[in-house]
């Protein structure tokens, strides 16, 4: 876990806001400098001088005041994944937390100009706002942080592409066009949701089981890191709800799914080309809820 840094190296960052300066570039240590000290503004309410007045900032897409913030809640963190684009102003956090009420798991996004913070977002859920939901179970892999040999390193629109495409075939119920390897795995909230023991072993590609969502929507890919081969993507799906039908110990029960959204942070490590892994935040929201910030325009 990362230590949150002391204000004599924030200064060095650049972050502190009180005479006006030009903003300098954020290197990959500056921008985990920057990372540290918004958690850290986030966790106790009180900006400091880290986060400039009149950033946006909005939690489960809303907007809100900092001191509102369920993360202002958090006691220890369990897990905590970085992640950065330097180049584009990216950086991300999903993490998991001891916190006031209950653990929550979150995902963070920072939009950076230089190294000043210019948006913030954050997705935040709990125990009874998911339908999965084990952050006890949240754990770091190694390759997701290591640079990949140039050979295997896939083209920042290529891997936005494969992202993009597997939503698609969430959409469509149907993983046939995904590229992903034969081992990739997905975790959602914390809990691993292929390869399971006695259940089907398609990975990634085993996308036939979503046919409940109907769209996936308002799709954002804030950052790619060729370097170590991460995608991260902001997105909505949609679920009209309605009844449907479910075997359990060999008989089948007939249920009605509730109409709802879901906000998703989602996270994709491609190694080569392929989807290797995949984490996941989800927190529930109401149908046709949007994410609060604007889908970027589609290129004509």
């Amino acid at each position: 876990m990362r230590s949150i840094l002391p204000a004599a190296l924030l200064l060095t960052l650049g972050v502190l806001t009180g005479a006006p300066a030009a903003a300098r570039d954020c290197d990959r240590a500056c921008v985990a400098g920057v990372t540290d000290a918004v958690l850290a503004a986030l966790r106790s309410g009180d900006p400091g001088k880290v986060l400039p007045r009149g950033v946006r900032i909005t939690e489960n897409g809303r907007d809100i005041r900092l001191a509102d913030s369920q993360l202002h809640a958090i006691g220890k963190i369990l897990y905590r994944h970085d992640f950065a684009e330097p180049a584009a102003g990216a950086a991300g956090v999903n993490g998991a937390a001891e916190a006031a009420g209950g653990p929550e798991v979150f995902s963070l996004r920072l939009k950076l100009k230089g190294d000043r913070v210019d948006e913030v977002e954050t997705v935040v859920t709990r125990r009874t706002e998911a339908s999965i939901f084990a952050p006890q179970t949240m754990a770091g892999k190694p390759e997701w942080d290591q640079e990949l040999p140039p050979p295997r390193r896939t083209p920042r629109e290529t891997m936005i592409a494969a992202a993009n495409a597997y939503f698609d075939g969430i959409q469509a119920a149907d993983g046939a066009a995904v590229a992903a390897a034969p081992g990739c795995n997905r975790y959602e909230n914390g809990a691993r949701t292929t390869n399971r023991p006695g259940g089907p072993q398609d990975g990634c590609k085993g996308l036939s089981g979503f046919g409940y969502i109907q769209r996936v929507r308002d799709r954002r890919f804030p950052l790619a890191d060729e370097a170590r081969g991460l995608v991260w993507a902001l997105v909505v799906f949609d679920i009209p709800g309605g009844p449907y039908e479910v075997k359990v110990d060999g008989q089948v029960r007939k249920l009605v799914r509730e109409p709802r959204s879901i906000l998703i942070g989602e996270l994709f490590k491609i190694d080569a080309g392929q989807i290797q892994d995949i984490e996941v935040v989800m927190r529930n929201a109401p149908l046709a809820a949007g994410a609060g910030w604007a889908p970027p325009k589609k290129k004509k």
